[in-house]
């Protein structure tokens, strides 16, 4: 079927509004009395315009009202925000994509909002970036990357699982009270906290697999098994390393006897003396706020020791009588300090025997 005359001479307004509107031939009614009509609510070349924009950026309509679509297709929009009159109630829509003004060969951007609605992704990908998830395995991770003396101490996850670990024993998770306290999530909860590098925690597992008395958890008791005291080694060695005295004691001793080093770990006098050196150093308080001095282990006992692996030498540590017995000077003035004359004077006998025994050097 041929078009008429007068759809011929207007065929080229027939595309585009069909085109606009998306509808179908059938669906239009040709009006030969003017420019009005084409079957659609929209009349002159402004409404087609609105249209055009239309087809770059729409949203579905297929979920409005008869009444919202013909208020949304009639062009009451306000730039970004088309408001649709649905009702008794008013409801906003805001677009979710880019709106673009077709005009002529050109494409220009028509939405200010925009912007701001990218720069808001902007700052939110920024902030996401900073945060830092509450996942245990990622604050291990962060803590790998640090030196040794900085693995342990302030974290508030690992503070958070001890504190959950303590709750537990309390018994402030039962649900009546003739329930027994989970004991096993408390040792869960531990051992999350010592991996955080919370010190309390660290040195409470250690003394758990010693068999010693803890603090806190004092009812738990671990299984005997061959590794036990080689897993509490481990955490009694990240305790000295994280700066706790009473840790680095034990290690220096049990590096001198070979005692209580588990499996793995053999005699090393070199390991010793180290740690006997930065035991005797020491003199702030670690994590916990606590130093014991001139408590259990003065420091002119820790000085005697180390005087006696350096005089004998072996097990990796080369002999040195001379430092012996600089050492075992300090620790004879550190005894008079501490009012030990007879040890004082002990211990001024062993640094002479020890300069003694340094050999000459041949001319």
């Amino acid at each position: 079927m041929s078009p008429t005359a007068f759809e011929a001479s207007n065929l080229h307004r027939f595309l585009r509004q069909r085109t606009c509107s998306g509808g179908s031939m059938g669906s239009m009614t040709m009006s030969p009395g003017g420019d009005e009509g084409l079957g659609s609510p929209m009349s002159q070349d402004s409404d087609c315009f609105f249209l055009r924009q239309r087809c770059v950026s729409e949203p579905s309509t297929e979920y409005m009202s008869p009444a919202s679509r013909q208020r949304f297709q009639s062009g009451d929009s306000d730039g970004s925000r088309h408001r649709l009159q649905s009702g008794d109630s008013d409801s906003y829509y805001l677009p979710t994509s880019r709106s673009r003004t077709v005009s002529g060969d050109s494409d220009t951007d028509s939405g200010s909002g925009t912007s701001t609605r990218e720069e808001e992704r902007i700052q939110y990908l920024m902030a996401m970036m900073k945060s830092r998830p509450a996942c245990v395995e990622h604050e291990v991770e962060l803590r790998e990357m640090r030196d040794s003396e900085t693995k342990t101490g302030g974290s508030i996850l690992g503070q958070i699982h001890l504190d959950l670990a303590k709750y537990h024993e309390l018994g402030r998770f039962k649900v009546a009270e003739q329930d027994e306290c989970d004991m096993g999530a408390a040792v869960l909860h531990l051992k999350q906290a010592a991996r955080c590098g919370v010190l309390e925690a660290i040195l409470t597992l250690a003394k758990m697999y010693f068999g010693l008395p803890t603090d806190i958890l004092v009812n738990v008791r671990v299984e005997d098994g061959p590794d036990n005291v080689d897993q509490g080694v481990d955490f009694m060695l990240q305790a000295a390393e994280a700066g706790d005295r009473s840790a680095m004691i034990y290690m220096a001793k049990a590096f001198q006897s070979g005692n209580g080093l588990g499996r793995i770990r053999s005699t090393d006098w070199k390991e010793a003396a180290y740690w006997y050196d930065l035991a005797i150093k020491t003199e702030d308080p670690d994590e916990n706020g606590d130093f014991d001095a001139t408590m259990d282990h003065p420091v002119y006992q820790l000085q005697a020791a180390q005087a006696e692996v350096w005089r004998s030498g072996g097990y990796g540590l080369e002999k040195d009588q001379s430092y012996a017995g600089e050492l075992y000077t300090s620790a004879a003035e550190a005894a008079m300090s501490a009012m030990k004359g007879r040890l004082a004077n002990k211990y001024y006998a062993l640094a002479e025997e020890c300069w003694a025994e340094v050999e000459e050097p041949e001319e």
